[in-house]
């Protein structure tokens, strides 16, 4: 699934969390383990769509904004090229134990 947002996301290992872009982990808002997994969706939002990115880290979760879209394909091809430029940074295949 593909998401849409107004915002910039800073990759896999950013700070923040939840659909505001503001919250993270802790006091400071901020994660600190390895990016576990990461997936892109797609959201109608007000006559456009939206594009989110969610990065699962080994002590928390970060959603982000990443764009918004007039069409849902182009929404749709967004979502995906940022999913694979955001995996590139996870180690492959994860061993399930939180070590990367």
């Amino acid at each position: 699934m593909i998401a849409m947002t107004d915002e910039r996301a800073d990759g896999p290992t950013s700070a923040g969390a939840g659909d505001d872009g503001r919250g993270g982990e802790g006091g400071d808002g901020r994660v600190s383990g390895r990016a576990v997994s990461v997936e892109t969706v797609v959201i109608p939002d007000r006559g456009q769509w939206r594009v989110e990115i969610i990065v699962l880290f080994t002590d928390g979760v970060v959603r982000r904004r990443v764009g918004t879209f007039a069409t849902r394909q182009r929404a749709e091809i967004w979502a995906d090229l940022v999913r694979r430029a955001a995996e590139r940074d996870i180690p492959w295949p994860p061993r399930g134990d939180g070590q990367a």
